[in-house]
């Protein structure tokens, strides 16, 4: 499978104190798009812009310590099947081997890192801090001033 080089891209954000800005939108192909972007979305309100890369998300999170004995994966195991364990735990976590656990933890892995590439988790962005920029929001021109309407009243004639 051929694959995708990332480059850099734009994001933007509205929040006024850049150190308070969770929330950036993009990506954009230049600073000028995602710019344009937010003017488009928030035309009253200034934004933040700021390079980031594209950053590969390590999607092997499932280790051999989860199904060990005191391990979320052991534990869940335990908490919903105890009771139909033999006396000495036999059927439980306790007794499963480390080519067992080695080969739940591969397909683990795999289920998932298929499911995150399929969502569109596999990759994530670096904003990089110090290349944001201050966009102020776009004058708006004056409004047009409205006539002052003056409402006659009109009374029927008889005629």
């Amino acid at each position: 499978m051929p694959q995708t080089v990332l480059m850099r891209a734009f994001y933007y954000s509205t929040t006024p104190a850049f150190e308070d800005a969770e929330f950036w939108f993009g990506p954009h192909p230049t600073r000028e798009a995602a710019a344009t972007a937010a003017a488009a979305r928030f035309p009253d309100v200034g934004c933040w812009t700021a390079q980031a890369e594209p950053q590969a998300n390590e999607l092997n999170i499932f280790t051999p310590a989860m199904a060990t004995e005191g391990g979320p994966i052991a534990d869940a195991f335990t908490d919903r099947n105890e009771e139909t364990f033999g006396e000495d735990g036999e059927g439980g976590p306790r007794w499963w081997t480390e080519d067992a656990i080695a080969g739940l933890i591969k397909r683990l892995n795999y289920q998932f890192a298929a499911w995150a590439t399929e969502h569109g988790y596999q990759r994530g962005w670096m904003l990089d801090i110090h290349d944001e920029q201050w966009t102020p929001p776009t004058p708006r021109m004056a409004p047009a001033r409205r006539p002052v309407l003056t409402l006659f009243c009109t009374q029927e004639r008889a005629a």
